[in-house]
């Protein structure tokens, strides 16, 4: 096998990042059989800042924001 460039292993690493939120878009969807696709959408994006807030909360310097204020 020949070596990665790091370009290379960043399209590997999107790509699992892109296979893990699909995984759990499933999951959610499996959990909220009823829920529409816009709601399981904002299930997810409720998901994600909620572990972005535990991994960052008590870092010196780290200011929460409203992910909505940068679309």
């Amino acid at each position: 096998m020949t070596p990665q460039t790091p370009a290379e292993k960043l399209l590997v690493a999107m790509d699992l990042h892109d296979a893990g939120l699909a995984m759990k878009l499933a999951q959610l969807a499996r959990a909220y059989p009823e829920a529409s696709d816009d709601a399981l959408e904002q299930k997810l994006n409720e998901w994600l800042e909620s572990r972005a807030r535990r991994k960052w909360a008590g870092v010196e310097g780290f200011v929460e924001r409203d992910l909505r204020d940068f679309k």
